[in-house]
């Protein structure tokens, strides 16, 4: 699992609620406070996770369920904790291998 795989279903998921909510990428940078409609697409495409505070703006923005939002980022972060402390532990092994 690469990095950029991490949060992919978090993003596809935050991508289908703002098309429902009928929104596009540069109403929903403007009410997050952004300049460019770069974060949303980031964001939408899993490359990194959109900070708590914007979560919250997110859900009302997109009438998002908190307790299926939360599952998700439980989900997530249970998955990028996983691949970075597998990681670490790999680097380890190695080191210890050229020892």
């Amino acid at each position: 699992m690469k990095t950029k795989s991490l949060f992919v279903e978090l993003g596809n998921y935050l991508k289908a609620k703002r098309r429902q909510a009928n929104i596009s990428q540069a109403e929903v940078s403007k009410a997050l406070g952004y300049t460019s409609a770069q974060f949303i697409s980031n964001f939408e495409r899993g490359l990194c996770a959109p900070p708590l505070n914007k979560l919250r703006i997110l859900i009302t923005l997109y009438n998002l369920p908190v307790r299926e939002l939360t599952n998700l980022l439980m989900r997530e972060q249970k998955k990028y904790i996983e691949f970075h402390l597998a990681e670490q532990s790999t680097r380890r092994g190695q080191k210890r291998s050229k020892a």
